[in-house]
Protein backbone atom coordinates (compact mmCIF):
# COMPACT_ATOMS: atom_id res chain seq x y z
CA UNK A 1 0.00 0.00 0.00
CA UNK A 2 1.36 3.70 -0.77
CA UNK A 3 2.02 6.01 2.04
CA UNK A 4 -0.08 8.87 2.53
CA UNK A 5 1.85 12.14 1.97
CA UNK A 6 -0.60 14.44 3.55
CA UNK A 7 -1.78 15.89 7.01
CA UNK A 8 -4.86 17.99 7.55
CA UNK A 9 -2.84 19.01 11.05
CA UNK A 10 -0.50 20.79 8.86
CA UNK A 11 -3.03 23.33 6.97
CA UNK A 12 -3.56 26.34 8.51
CA UNK A 13 -6.89 27.68 8.81
CA UNK A 14 -6.91 31.79 9.49
CA UNK A 15 -10.13 33.86 10.92
CA UNK A 16 -9.67 33.51 14.52
CA UNK A 17 -11.70 35.95 16.93
CA UNK A 18 -7.90 36.32 18.63
CA UNK A 19 -6.59 37.69 15.24
CA UNK A 20 -4.98 41.00 16.19
CA UNK A 21 -2.81 43.52 14.12
CA UNK A 22 -0.95 45.83 16.58
CA UNK A 23 0.58 49.18 14.84
CA UNK A 24 3.72 51.54 16.51
CA UNK A 25 6.15 54.28 15.99
CA UNK A 26 9.19 52.63 14.51
CA UNK A 27 10.96 54.33 18.10
CA UNK A 28 9.29 50.95 19.69
CA UNK A 29 10.64 48.51 17.41
CA UNK A 30 13.31 47.89 19.60
CA UNK A 31 10.94 46.91 22.29
CA UNK A 32 10.08 43.93 20.12
CA UNK A 33 13.20 41.81 20.06
CA UNK A 34 12.38 40.11 23.27
CA UNK A 35 8.54 38.99 21.98
CA UNK A 36 8.13 35.40 21.78
CA UNK A 37 5.24 33.33 20.44
CA UNK A 38 2.98 34.49 23.74
CA UNK A 39 4.89 37.57 25.18
CA UNK A 40 2.29 40.30 25.66
CA UNK A 41 2.50 43.45 23.26
CA UNK A 42 4.39 46.59 24.07
CA UNK A 43 2.13 49.04 25.06
CA UNK A 44 3.73 51.27 22.58
CA UNK A 45 1.58 49.52 20.02
CA UNK A 46 -2.29 50.21 19.10
CA UNK A 47 -4.62 46.88 18.52
CA UNK A 48 -6.15 48.00 15.01
CA UNK A 49 -8.90 45.96 16.02
CA UNK A 50 -11.30 44.96 13.49
CA UNK A 51 -10.03 44.18 10.27
CA UNK A 52 -12.27 43.38 6.96
CA UNK A 53 -12.98 40.27 6.13
CA UNK A 54 -9.96 40.10 3.91
CA UNK A 55 -7.58 40.11 7.02
CA UNK A 56 -4.11 41.01 6.58
CA UNK A 57 -2.51 40.32 3.36
CA UNK A 58 1.50 39.44 2.82
CA UNK A 59 2.41 40.08 -0.18
CA UNK A 60 5.80 39.23 -2.09
CA UNK A 61 6.08 40.92 -5.74
CA UNK A 62 9.55 39.44 -6.93
CA UNK A 63 10.83 40.60 -10.59
CA UNK A 64 13.62 39.28 -12.42
CA UNK A 65 15.80 40.14 -15.14
CA UNK A 66 18.28 38.42 -17.92
CA UNK A 67 21.38 38.59 -19.59
CA UNK A 68 21.51 37.44 -22.92
CA UNK A 69 25.23 35.36 -24.27
CA UNK A 70 25.57 36.11 -27.96
CA UNK A 71 25.54 32.22 -29.01
CA UNK A 72 21.43 31.47 -29.64
CA UNK A 73 21.11 34.73 -27.78
CA UNK A 74 20.71 32.70 -24.72
CA UNK A 75 20.51 33.17 -21.40
CA UNK A 76 23.84 33.60 -19.17
CA UNK A 77 23.00 35.16 -15.99
CA UNK A 78 19.24 35.55 -14.28
CA UNK A 79 19.40 38.00 -11.45
CA UNK A 80 16.69 39.34 -9.06
CA UNK A 81 15.77 43.06 -10.52
CA UNK A 82 13.42 43.64 -7.57
CA UNK A 83 11.98 42.15 -4.34
CA UNK A 84 9.35 44.18 -2.28
CA UNK A 85 7.40 42.71 0.37
CA UNK A 86 4.14 44.34 1.77
CA UNK A 87 1.55 43.96 4.36
CA UNK A 88 -1.98 45.26 3.63
CA UNK A 89 -4.86 45.60 5.85
CA UNK A 90 -8.16 47.26 5.72
CA UNK A 91 -9.29 48.48 9.21
CA UNK A 92 -12.65 49.00 10.40
CA UNK A 93 -12.50 50.59 13.65
CA UNK A 94 -11.63 54.46 13.94
CA UNK A 95 -8.73 54.90 16.70
CA UNK A 96 -7.32 58.79 17.00
CA UNK A 97 -3.45 57.55 16.09
CA UNK A 98 -4.33 55.16 13.51
CA UNK A 99 -6.05 57.81 11.40
CA UNK A 100 -3.53 60.20 12.48
CA UNK A 101 -1.02 58.06 10.62
CA UNK A 102 -3.34 57.38 7.81
CA UNK A 103 -3.69 61.06 7.51
CA UNK A 104 -0.45 62.48 8.61
CA UNK A 105 -1.80 64.90 10.95
CA UNK A 106 0.20 65.68 13.92
CA UNK A 107 -2.59 67.44 15.88
CA UNK A 108 -5.54 66.18 17.01
CA UNK A 109 -4.66 65.47 20.99
CA UNK A 110 -7.05 67.79 22.55
CA UNK A 111 -10.61 66.94 23.55
CA UNK A 112 -12.40 69.91 22.89
CA UNK A 113 -16.35 70.74 23.57
CA UNK A 114 -19.24 72.28 21.87
CA UNK A 115 -22.42 73.66 23.91
CA UNK A 116 -24.33 72.87 21.07
CA UNK A 117 -23.60 69.31 20.57
CA UNK A 118 -26.36 66.94 21.46
CA UNK A 119 -26.09 65.74 25.40
CA UNK A 120 -23.76 62.99 25.54
CA UNK A 121 -22.25 64.29 22.19
CA UNK A 122 -20.22 67.28 22.98
CA UNK A 123 -16.79 66.61 23.26
CA UNK A 124 -15.07 66.14 20.01
CA UNK A 125 -11.58 66.07 18.09
CA UNK A 126 -10.30 68.15 15.20
CA UNK A 127 -7.66 67.06 12.84
CA UNK A 128 -5.92 69.00 10.48
CA UNK A 129 -5.48 66.07 7.50
CA UNK A 130 -2.63 66.95 5.05
CA UNK A 131 -3.64 67.40 1.37
CA UNK A 132 -0.20 65.69 0.94
CA UNK A 133 0.44 63.19 2.94
CA UNK A 134 4.19 61.49 3.93
CA UNK A 135 5.61 58.09 4.07
CA UNK A 136 5.12 57.16 8.39
CA UNK A 137 7.49 54.95 10.12
CA UNK A 138 5.84 51.82 12.06
CA UNK A 139 6.75 48.47 13.48
CA UNK A 140 3.96 45.96 14.06
CA UNK A 141 2.67 42.80 15.34
CA UNK A 142 0.58 40.22 13.29
CA UNK A 143 -0.70 37.69 15.93
CA UNK A 144 -2.92 35.13 13.70
CA UNK A 145 -4.66 31.96 15.13
CA UNK A 146 -5.86 28.51 13.54
CA UNK A 147 -9.53 27.68 13.22
CA UNK A 148 -8.88 24.25 12.53
CA UNK A 149 -6.74 22.98 15.09
CA UNK A 150 -6.86 24.34 18.75
CA UNK A 151 -3.52 25.98 19.99
CA UNK A 152 -1.99 26.95 17.27
CA UNK A 153 -0.78 30.15 16.59
CA UNK A 154 1.44 32.08 14.30
CA UNK A 155 3.14 35.81 14.86
CA UNK A 156 4.98 37.96 12.57
CA UNK A 157 7.22 40.23 14.17
CA UNK A 158 7.93 43.56 12.00
CA UNK A 159 10.53 45.87 13.10
CA UNK A 160 10.07 48.26 10.51
CA UNK A 161 7.01 49.16 8.21
CA UNK A 162 6.57 52.15 5.79
CA UNK A 163 2.86 53.55 6.07
CA UNK A 164 3.26 54.88 2.06
CA UNK A 165 0.40 53.55 0.48
CA UNK A 166 -3.49 54.67 1.66
CA UNK A 167 -6.31 53.51 -0.76
CA UNK A 168 -9.89 55.29 -0.96
CA UNK A 169 -11.65 55.79 1.97
CA UNK A 170 -15.04 55.86 1.19
CA UNK A 171 -18.56 56.25 3.68
CA UNK A 172 -21.50 54.67 1.44
CA UNK A 173 -24.60 53.08 2.73
CA UNK A 174 -24.92 49.94 3.28
CA UNK A 175 -20.91 49.56 3.93
CA UNK A 176 -18.06 49.98 6.04
CA UNK A 177 -16.22 53.25 6.34
CA UNK A 178 -12.95 51.38 6.53
CA UNK A 179 -9.20 52.71 6.39
CA UNK A 180 -7.49 50.49 3.84
CA UNK A 181 -3.52 50.99 3.96
CA UNK A 182 -0.32 49.04 2.67
CA UNK A 183 2.72 49.29 4.69
CA UNK A 184 6.25 47.97 3.04
CA UNK A 185 7.77 45.99 5.48
CA UNK A 186 11.64 47.59 4.87
CA UNK A 187 13.85 44.98 7.18
CA UNK A 188 13.78 41.35 7.93
CA UNK A 189 11.08 40.28 10.41
CA UNK A 190 10.32 37.43 12.61
CA UNK A 191 8.18 34.41 12.37
CA UNK A 192 7.14 32.38 14.94
CA UNK A 193 4.64 29.29 15.26
CA UNK A 194 3.75 26.18 17.20
CA UNK A 195 2.44 24.83 13.68
CA UNK A 196 3.79 20.36 14.29
CA UNK A 197 4.76 20.67 11.18
CA UNK A 198 6.96 23.83 11.05
CA UNK A 199 8.43 22.15 14.49
CA UNK A 200 12.47 21.07 13.44
CA UNK A 201 12.95 17.16 14.66
CA UNK A 202 13.74 16.79 18.46
CA UNK A 203 17.72 16.30 18.87
CA UNK A 204 18.51 13.51 20.11
CA UNK A 205 20.60 12.79 22.89
CA UNK A 206 23.54 10.80 23.16
CA UNK A 207 23.00 7.93 24.93
CA UNK A 208 19.63 8.31 25.64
Amino acid sequence: MPVSTVNTDNVFVGGSDYDALYLGPVSAASKLTSLKLYTGIPSDLIAAGWLSDDGVTRGADDSKKALQGHQGHANVVVYMDSSESTLKAEILEHKLQLLKWLLSAKDGDTRLTDPDGPDGHKEYVELTAAHSRKIEHLCGVWDTYDTAHDGIKYRYVFPALDLSERDKMSDKPGGFSSLPCTLDIMKDYRVMTNSPGMLPAAAITPGG
